[in-house]
């Protein structure tokens, strides 16, 4: 009977200790409260361009850990997923002003697909990591996709949390302003030495490049398109704002040296 008691004791207190250390780990939107792990977050993309969904992971489990992260793309109500929609994503410590490592869709060519052990995230206990996700539906209307992320301890391979990003488009009403972005194009993204800055209306436009910080590292006039040198930049995410005829776009790059 003692050892009966004694077994069920240690049973009770690994099945508390794993419980205890997932609700250690939080996630969040970025700038918002509320804990998202294990939930679904969903939205609306009335535009078709990126869908940019920034991911802080907190360690408050008491030790330090090592993660990893791992993308998996469950379901979808359009049949050619593989090839009408597109993914990215940004992995690194939280106070990495580079954003951390950026990884194109191109590289992500598995599903699912985990980070290499190359950029691994050491997290101290009271840190964070930041998880840039990416989600581009490409026009496709009326749709809806699930991608799950889970953050994964690298020294056992454990899958620590989770949190699932599902992206319904909604294109509808929006034709006149897809006209003049769907033209708005980097190439190639993510980039190593230069980019191709394409506008879909003609005309002269404002330019101005600025990294995660605010820093502006590029500012100047284009036309209709624009070849803009970037082996100068760190690695890591940029913004390209355009002002045209009294339009403001934004759109997102990323340097990978």
């Amino acid at each position: 009977m003692k050892k009966i008691i004694l077994t069920t004791l240690a049973f009770s207190f690994t099945l508390f200790g794993y419980n205890s250390l997932n609700a250690q780990i939080t996630i969040n939107i970025k700038n918002q409260t509320s804990d998202i792990s294990g939930l679904t977050h969903s939205i609306t993309n009335a535009s078709g361009l990126d869908e940019i969904i920034d991911l802080v992971i907190h360690n408050n489990t008491g030790n330090q850990h090592t993660w990893k992260v791992t993308r998996w793309q469950y379901e979808s109500t359009s049949p050619n997923v593989a090839t009408e929609w597109s993914d990215y994503l940004c992995w690194g410590h939280e106070t990495d002003a580079t954003g951390g490592t950026c990884f194109g869709a191109s590289q992500m060519n598995s599903n699912p697909w985990t980070s290499p052990s190359t950029t691994n995230v050491l997290v101290e206990n009271g840190e964070a990591a930041a998880l840039a996700v990416h989600i581009n539906p490409h026009d496709v209307n009326h749709a809806t996709t699930k991608y799950r992320y889970y953050i994964v301890d690298a020294t056992n391979n454990d899958r620590v949390d989770s949190v699932d990003i599902m992206v319904s488009t909604n294109l509808s009403g929006v034709k006149e302003i897809k006209a003049v972005n769907k033209g708005i194009n980097i190439l190639p993204n993510p980039s190593d030495n230069f980019i191709h800055l394409t506008l879909g209306q003609g005309g002269e436009a404002d330019l101005k490049i600025t990294d995660v910080l605010g820093k502006v590292v590029y500012e100047g006039n284009m036309n209709t398109s624009e070849k803009i040198e970037v082996n100068s930049f760190k690695n890591g995410v940029y913004l390209a704002t355009i002002q045209q005829k009294g339009s403001l776009f934004t759109k997102r790059f990323v340097v990978k040296h």
